[in-house]
């Protein structure tokens, strides 16, 4: 289903799809809340997502992956490795309209 919504054309239904699946992963979230997100596949797409044309989209893409960096155990960790998310990374930083917020959001999650 979030796969679906990630791959949506429409920004708003991607923007939404993300801002879910942060809070889904946010405050108080379990790591089986993280289990379930890391098991639904999005990972790539959301690492993916780091590089849309839009910068709205990079604030709660990086809250999800920070936040299954941190409540996640080592298996979710690897498995944010493994899609790349330090290459990915990198755009964010060079992006010349990417604002404050989106920089310390990105601080976090490394």
């Amino acid at each position: 289903f979030f796969n679906e919504m990630l791959y949506n054309g429409q920004q708003g239904i991607v923007r939404n799809a993300c801002v879910t699946l942060s809070h889904l992963s946010g405050d108080g979230a379990s790591v089986d809340n993280i289990h379930c997100i890391v098991m639904a596949g999005v990972l790539r797409r959301l690492v993916e997502l780091l590089s849309h044309p839009d910068p709205i989209i990079h604030i709660p893409t990086l809250s999800t992956i920070t936040n299954i960096l941190v409540r996640g155990n080592d298996e979710h960790i690897n498995n944010v490795i493994n899609v790349h998310f330090l290459s990915y990374l990198g755009h964010v930083f060079s992006r010349p309209d990417a604002t404050d917020e989106v920089i310390e959001k990105a601080c976090t999650a490394t």
